[in-house]
């Protein structure tokens, strides 16, 4: 969560100032995201998000969505980035790398979910840079579930939202000219090698 969005969540943060906080807690004991003010809740999700411990962030954003005095596009949008790095996350399990869900099911309810919050970001978005960061970001979610033509089609929309954001426009070129190639795949690798290679920062709104 850095950049522009971070930006206005801060600034939404400060105006939720007069909120009543948290009491301080020892370092050593454990805190419930529901004791837990909007600040230390975003601090929190922060830090787990950047160690890809997504699973572990959830409470902490719906303890943000719950205490925001008003909803925020730049939010809803970390919170589906969230969802879906969780409906992905890995851990190890006797040696072998297993999906850190229990099941499938529990994957494919994240998914949605990651879904149904870039729609509410979408519809919150304030500018046409918001607006083309969510479809950015659906692009890259839609790879990842191995479908690459809506994928692209997402990257052009996010083109077609702010025409002057150079990186939308790069993202739609990309997509354009590998679903044309010769050495165009659906195999679930192809996709997450070029998630790596190719696809744009997930920090959409930073320029």
């Amino acid at each position: 969560m850095r950049g522009a969005r971070a930006a206005a969540l801060v600034a939404a943060l400060a105006l939720a100032d007069g909120a009543p906080r948290a009491a301080p807690v020892a370092a050593s004991e454990p805190q419930s995201p529901a004791a837990m003010s909007l600040e230390q809740a975003y601090g929190a999700a922060e830090q787990l998000v950047g160690a890809r411990r997504h699973l572990e962030s959830l409470p902490y954003f719906r303890r943000m969505i719950e205490l925001l005095p008003a909803d925020d596009w730049s939010l809803r949008h970390d919170y589906a980035n969230a969802l879906q790095g969780a409906a992905m996350q890995s851990r190890t399990l006797r040696g072998l790398p297993v999906r850190a869900v229990r099941s499938s099911f529990e994957s494919i309810a994240l998914m949605r979910g990651a879904l149904d919050e870039l729609n509410r970001a979408e519809r919150l978005a304030p500018t046409p840079r918001a607006a083309a960061s969510v479809h950015l970001a659906r692009a890259r979610q839609l790879a990842a579930w191995g479908l690459p033509w809506d994928a692209c089609a997402e990257a052009h929309q996010a083109a077609s939202a702010d025409p002057s954001w150079g990186l939308a426009a790069l993202a739609a070129h990309q997509w354009t000219r590998r679903i044309a190639g010769p050495d165009f795949s659906l195999g679930t690798d192809s996709d997450s090698d070029s998630a790596s290679a190719r696809r744009p920062s997930g920090r959409g709104a930073r320029r």
